[in-house]
C-alpha cells in the first residue's frame, strides 16, 4: 500500500481566537514589528528580515526542526489583520 505524502493526508484547518486587553495599536504595533515571530513563535529559531514592512514585506521564519519557510507578502493594509 503506497504511503501518502502528510500535506495530502491532514488538512485540517487551524484557526484560534482570543480577546487581548490591549489598544489596537499597540496589538497592531506587536504583531508587525520586524522580526517579531523571534519573540513569541515557539518554534521559530529565528526570523530574518529581507523587506519590511509593506505589502512587498519579505522574511524567513527558522524552524527548530530546520525547516525554512519564505514568507512574502502580497498586501499589507497598515493597522489591519486580515
Amino acid at each position: 500500500m503506497p504511503v501518502e505524502e502528510p500535506i495530502s493526508v491532514f488538512r485540517w484547518p487551524v484557526a484560534v481566537e482570543k480577546t487581548i486587553a490591549a489598544p489596537a495599536q499597540e496589538v497592531w504595533d506587536a504583531i508587525s514589528m520586524s522580526g517579531n515571530l523571534e519573540l513569541c513563535h515557539p518554534f521559530c529559531a529565528r526570523n530574518p528580515v529581507q523587506v519590511w514592512p509593506g505589502s512587498n514585506s519579505q522574511d524567513e521564519v527558522h524552524y527548530l526542526s530546520g525547516w525554512v519557510y519564505e514568507r512574502r507578502f502580497r498586501q499589507w493594509i497598515e493597522g489591519v489583520r486580515l
